[in-house]
This record gives C-alpha cells, sequence and structure tokens, in this order.
C-alpha cells in the first residue's frame, strides 16, 4: 500500500510540475484565441507582448505573475517540456491589432515553425530578421495560417492606410453634420487616431466606456497600468471621454461633433442623430453573399436600410498576401488556423497554395515526436484545437448570420 501510494503522489507531483512548466503563447487580446484562458490562470507561464500583458492584468484582471511580457523582435529561449531541449522563441508585429504577435520558433527537431495568429501583411513583415531567417534556411517545417479571409473573393483588400484616407475623405462631404463611428473593439485605433490627428481640437464621446479603457492602454506609449482609467484616455490632448447621458448637459452635448459607439444597436439606445461610419470587412462579406470579389479600391457605401456609410477596412491579410507570406517561408506543411469568415467553411489549401509549399521535401524527412503538439509549446489557438475545431466550425455560420443582421 505504502508503495503504491508513494508511486502515485510521485506520478502526480512529475504530472504538476511538468505541466505547470508548459509554456503557452497568447498572439493577441481576442477572446475567440483565449479560449481556456481566465482571470484565475495558474497552468503556466504565458508568453506575449507588452501590450497584451498590459491588457491581461489590467482589463482580465490575471496575474502578472503567470504573465511573460516579452519585446518584439528579441529572441529568448523557451524550454520544450517534451524533449527538455532548449528553443529559440521570437515574437513578430502581426499587424493584427495592438499588440498582435506572430509566434517564431527555431531549433526545432524538423526545422522552425511560425504561428501567424491573426495577421495583416505589412511592408516591416518581408524586412523581419526572424521571418528572413526561416525563409532562408528552406526550413520551415510547418506554417500555422490565419484562414480569415483565405477565399478568392478577397483576392486583393486596401491597405490600412487607404482605408484611413477614404474615412476621412467621407467624414470631410459631411463638415458641418455630427459623426458617429462605431469602434468594434481592439484594432481600429489606427482609423479612431486618424480622425483624431486630423480634428485635433474635437473632442470624441465614448458611449462604452470599457472600449475607452482599453484603448487607454493600447495607446499610451509605453503602456503603463497606472495610467488605466475609465474617465479619459491619453490620446493627443486627451480628446477621449466617455458619454454619460445621464448626467450630460444637453447644451454642451449638441456641440459636440464625434460620437464613438459599439455598433449600429447602440448608437440608437443612445437616441444619438447624425452621420453614422462603420469600417470593417465583414459587412462586405454579408453584402456580397460570396459571390462577388471584394474590390481594393472599393468606395464607401452607404446601407439603404440602416443608413450606415461603410468603409471597407482589413484587420485580416488578403489571399494574395496570404500567397506571398506562404510562397515566402515555403513550409513544409501548412494548416489554416480558422474557418473563412466568408461563409464558415474551411479553405481548399491545396487549392489556394498550390506549388507554395515543400511537400516533396516534408515527405523525405524522419517523422517529428511533436507532431501536432506545437514542438510540445502550446499556443492559445491549439490547446484545445482537435476539441474546438468541430465546434468552431459548426458555431461559425450562425455568428455570422447574426453580425451580419446587425451590420
Amino acid at each position: 500500500f505504502f508503495f503504491f501510494f508513494f508511486f502515485f503522489f510521485f506520478f502526480f507531483f512529475f504530472f504538476l510540475i511538468s505541466h505547470l512548466r508548459t509554456p503557452y503563447f497568447l498572439t493577441h487580446f481576442h477572446t475567440d484565441h483565449m479560449v481556456g484562458l481566465k482571470k484565475g490562470w495558474a497552468h503556466g507561464p504565458l508568453y506575449c507582448s507588452q501590450i497584451t500583458a498590459c491588457l491581461l492584468v489590467g482589463v482580465m484582471g490575471v496575474d502578472p505573475e503567470v504573465v511573460y511580457e516579452r519585446d518584439v523582435d528579441q529572441p529568448f529561449q523557451v524550454i520544450d517540456p517534451l524533449t527538455s531541449a532548449s528553443l529559440t522563441a521570437t515574437l513578430v508585429d502581426a499587424g493584427h491589432c495592438p499588440g498582435s504577435v506572430m509566434v517564431v520558433l527555431e531549433r526545432m527537431p524538423g526545422g522552425s515553425l511560425v504561428h501567424t495568429g491573426d495577421f495583416r501583411w505589412h511592408d516591416g513583415l518581408g524586412h523581419n530578421v526572424a521571418l528572413q531567417r526561416v525563409a532562408s534556411s528552406m526550413q520551415c517545417d510547418k506554417l500555422y495560417l490565419d484562414t480569415s479571409w483565405a477565399h478568392q473573393a478577397f483576392q486583393q483588400l486596401p491597405t490600412k492606410e487607404t482605408s484611413i484616407s477614404k474615412l476621412l475623405d467621407r467624414i470631410d462631404r459631411f463638415p458641418y453634420e455630427r459623426i458617429i463611428l462605431h469602434s468594434h473593439g481592439l484594432g481600429d485605433e489606427d482609423l479612431l487616431g486618424g480622425v483624431a490627428k486630423r480634428f485635433p481640437k474635437d473632442r470624441f464621446l465614448f458611449g462604452d466606456a470599457k472600449r475607452l479603457a482599453e484603448i487607454n492602454i493600447v495607446m499610451s506609449d509605453p503602456c503603463d497600468m497606472s495610467n488605466v482609467s475609465i474617465g479619459r484616455a491619453m490620446i493627443g490632448l486627451r480628446q477621449f471621454a466617455v458619454l454619460d447621458v445621464s448626467n450630460a448637459d444637453h447644451v454642451d452635448l449638441e456641440k459636440q461633433r464625434f460620437f464613438v459607439v459599439k455598433d449600429h444597436s447602440q448608437k440608437i439606445g443612445l437616441g444619438l442623430q447624425g452621420i453614422e461610419i462603420s469600417c470593417s470587412t465583414l459587412w462586405w462579406a454579408c453584402q456580397s453573399g460570396g459571390q462577388h470579389a471584394i474590390n481594393a479600391r472599393c468606395e464607401p457605401i452607404q446601407d439603404k436600410k440602416t443608413r450606415v456609410w461603410h468603409v471597407l477596412y482589413a484587420m485580416h491579410s488578403s489571399l494574395s498576401e496570404l500567397q506571398e507570406l506562404v510562397g515566402w517561408l515555403g513550409p513544409h506543411s501548412l494548416e489554416g488556423i480558422c474557418p473563412v469568415i466568408h461563409g464558415g467553411q474551411r479553405p481548399d489549401m491545396d487549392v489556394l497554395f498550390q506549388g507554395l509549399t515543400r511537400p516533396a521535401m516534408h515527405k523525405s524527412r524522419p517523422a517529428d515526436p511533436h507532431n501536432q503538439s506545437f514542438g510540445g509549446i502550446q499556443s492559445d489557438e491549439q490547446a484545445q484545437a482537435k476539441d474546438l475545431y468541430k465546434r468552431m466550425m459548426a458555431s461559425t455560420q450562425p455568428y455570422i448570420d447574426e453580425r451580419c443582421k446587425r451590420s
């Protein structure tokens, strides 16, 4: 009995220690990439960017002791819990939203591994040292790719700079009207910042205090937990503030030109009137119905039902940008990390990325004992990938249908 108890205790202790040592990576602070992550997280070190770390601690309340903030483009070492080998990890700016990163793992048995998380191609990626190293070595064993817009309908999408320009042009067409901007969540800070820069003397009143708190964190330089405030954000000349309808001076309220709401429903609930503008890709996908390509030069369109002006703005890479990355890295194997937002179907990777991978080289290589385990290093998207994939695929279409209705 004593031997059995000792064996059980030793096995349980070894399992606990191994589990606690397992490194985790969080690519960015969006809930669809944070399944299983809660305030009391204690499963292992959580590696992420500085901005994401600030959001985890300041917004979500995660214990800072388990959050391992790392600088972008600065390699660091992690221990593979399966082999005890030291791996080199690098976080790369993903261009998706503030704090979003790709994860590059090198010195693995099969070569290098790249996990894009959600990303939007930008010029800096082509000059990134870690990605250049992987590409030149021709030893990218596996690439986990953001396939949100991996569809022929999204072959080309406008750059963020182009979208900001079109938003400002639309606002300029209504110089004497109240402007109501949609802020869907983390990722449209460039849009808001662009408008605030154009109109430095105007104040922007937010209908969502939590959204303003996020902005306060991500746009502080560097992000500082002491700056977290529901009342005002550190942007320019403190242009952003919360709209408090219950205590608002209605005379002053009439003089306000810019308001920021979560969506059309919140605008109605607040009783606001004015020119309403929303920037996204999802509305355009819903309107096209999968039958028409989205042109990168698309001009803003006003929804006939809601009267909302829609500006095409993409936080995920277009199909051509995805193909550029895959062709450059030339992975031995390729896997999409999500269903296509455009309809919820699984992308046909063999067709969309034909000739851009190195399958022949991959077949000749010895089997990697890690296989699907991300080299023993758990990513936020893959920690529960097998269990979640079917549920995710099943739940995607209702989600898109609902978002289309609200758009």
